[in-house]
């Protein structure tokens, strides 16, 4: 393939002069692709010929050097994984941005106490188990505190926990040999597409559950040294757009003393900046699109959206609604690059993730694999154990304060910065990660619901266990030793002892599997079975009017149906000695 520009280029592991050549340009690579996901992955894959002279460098460690974007000239990918597609004879290579070498340096101990975002980042290199060629930097200048222990570097930038990230917030920048946390990384209202329908190439998703567009402020005033509490009520604040919409989304909002709240008129001040300065865009919905450019067609909706092939990573840009009459700001959060052709194939926008470096949930998985099936549930124990004993600092909220009936339990000392909250009154008790008002998306109800993204146990025993895996109606139901799919309320398949059953709603279709002998008086010259269960691979209906069909095109095939066969097609040939 004929490159514009920058063919990629192959080096040794360890090599940090990425000036020259190389160990070779490698020209005949059929694609690569570079995804980066706003604080999130860095990825290469590519896809090479598999005999080349360069097979024996695709290895673990070697290093490409590809265009990631059109904004900068170059970056540095680490092979990690390769594997050979027989389908096309191909090497398919994964490398990970060079930058990830970060997860492999540790720090033991470091206390960052009331510091901006530079000084952060020194503090942790200066306290790294072994140098690196990385070099951090940030330019943030809001100070705040944490303190991270027996981590790795990644995980102190950009984890979940007590992380830079969470705490002094940004947009993460990669390098060849340096990894940047930047007040702002993307540009700021580059543009505006327009959304009427739906496109081919174009998923779009409003989300409307959380929208508000008419607050009923009110806040608990401590009355008396005795502790009781007063309920007062504000104004209803409403939002400039409460007529857009087809209903009056209306919500009872609880404002506090720390926000300034000491009587009805305070009260209605704070209220009153909701929708301005409190929670701006609240009372507009959540908004994510995903954008594969090469699929548009050559309308005049479709070149609204094929101008965002000009976005890039943390760009901000406005979606006009046309049915509502409202302008939407969203964020790009992730970009397919084509390193080959050099443009970009795919676009994702909308909310960003937190951490691009899971290294803490990683962990979590990993120390579960290790756990034989024998001491699973004490080894399983032991881990919940030391990762709660091994908390320090937080503190306890009692809500409200004249008759606690909510215990709060925080990751920091204050509310407003808190983000691991646990609550526990008599309804139940629920987690959350993004502060103590919550969404709880993790609870255990006192009716006995539960809803949790992971569950770890010995056994779990159960007549019938049900999960539903997406929005269609699919569901999947172990029931007696069976496995069944579901769809819309009627069973469509069936794993038994005798293999995959296929159904439709009560009625039963067929059988494909190793039992249930269809040929019981066909036998050999000398008497024996030609089938007998174990020893065939049998597709079996239950009746001549269920058909069996195989065919690779449309219109052509076999069929049968009971006695009688067809073959479709226009030339049939058989051979034998």
């Amino acid at each position: 393939m004929e490159a514009k520009g920058l063919i990629p280029v192959i080096f040794k592991p360890g090599e940090k002069d990425f000036s020259t050549n190389g160990l070779g340009r490698l020209v005949d690579a059929t694609r690569c692709e570079i995804t980066e996901e706003a604080n999130g992955k860095y990825e290469l894959e590519m896809d090479y010929p598999a005999i080349s002279r360069f097979s024996d460098y695709f290895e673990n460690g070697y290093q490409i050097k590809a265009k990631p974007n059109d904004l900068e000239e170059y970056h540095i990918f680490e092979i990690k994984q390769t594997f050979k597609d027989t389908f096309t004879n191909s090497i398919v290579i994964y490398a990970q941005s060079r930058t990830y070498k970060l997860g492999n340096r540790q720090v033991r101990l470091v206390t960052v106490d009331n510091r901006n975002g530079a000084e952060a980042m020194k503090l942790i290199e200066q306290n790294m188990d072994e140098p690196c060629d990385i070099k951090l930097y940030s330019d943030i200048n809001t100070a705040s505190s944490t303190t991270f222990e027996a981590r790795n570097v990644l995980n102190c930038i950009a984890g979940e926990q007590g992380s830079l990230l969470q705490y002094w917030g940004g947009e993460i920048k990669r390098e060849p040999f340096k990894l940047s946390l930047l007040r702002r990384r993307g540009r700021d209202n580059v543009g505006t597409v327009r959304y009427g329908k739906d496109l081919k190439g174009l998923t779009i998703k409003f989300d409307w559950q959380s929208i508000v567009t008419k607050v009923l402020p009110f806040a608990e005033l401590q009355s008396g040294a005795d502790g009781t509490s007063q309920r007062i009520y504000g104004n209803a604040v409403k939002s400039e757009y409460i007529s857009k919409y087809p209903d009056v989304y209306a919500q009872y909002i609880q404002f506090t003393e720390d926000q300034g709240v000491k009587d009805i008129a305070s009260l209605n001040k704070v209220a009153s900046k909701y929708f301005t300065t409190l929670y701006p865009g609240s009372d507009k919905p959540k908004v994510s699109i995903e954008l594969e450019i090469e699929k548009l067609t050559d309308s005049e909706e479709a070149k609204e959206f094929a101008k965002m092939r000009n976005y890039n990573l943390f760009d901000t840009f406005t979606v006009y609604h046309k049915l509502y009459d409202i302008d939407i700001q969203t964020k790009v959060t992730g970009i397919v690059y084509d390193a080959l052709a050099e443009k970009t194939i795919k676009i994702t926008a909308g909310d960003i993730q937190v951490a691009f470096y899971k290294q803490q949930s990683q962990d979590f998985q990993e120390a579960l694999k290790t756990l034989t099936k024998k001491e699973y549930m004490s080894d399983f124990v032991d881990y919940i154990t030391n990762l709660i004993n091994g908390v320090e600092g937080g503190s306890i909220l009692q809500y409200p304060k004249n008759r606690p009936n909510t215990h709060y339990y925080l990751d920091t000392e204050s509310t407003d910065t808190a983000k691991d909250v646990i609550a526990i009154n008599n309804k139940g008790i629920g987690f959350s990660r993004t502060g103590w008002k919550g969404p709880f998306k993790n609870a255990w109800g006192i009716n006995g619901v539960l809803n949790a993204d992971f569950i770890g146990a010995g056994k779990i025993k159960s007549n019938i266990f049900e999960t539903s895996f997406n929005s269609c109606g699919d569901i999947l139901r172990m029931v007696n030793g069976t496995l069944q799919a579901w769809n819309n309320k009627k069973k469509i398949m069936e794993l038994t002892k005798k293999g995959m059953e296929f159904w439709n709603g009560n009625s039963h279709v067929g059988t494909m599997g190793t039992k249930g002998n269809p040929f019981p008086g066909l036998a050999d010259k000398n008497g024996n079975p030609v089938v007998s269960d174990g020893n065939s691979l049998l597709l079996v209906a239950d009746n001549p009017q269920k058909i069996i069909g195989l065919s690779n095109q449309s219109g052509t095939g076999h069929l049968i149906t009971g006695p009688t066969q067809f073959f479709v097609g226009n030339n049939f040939n058989f051979f034998g000695p």
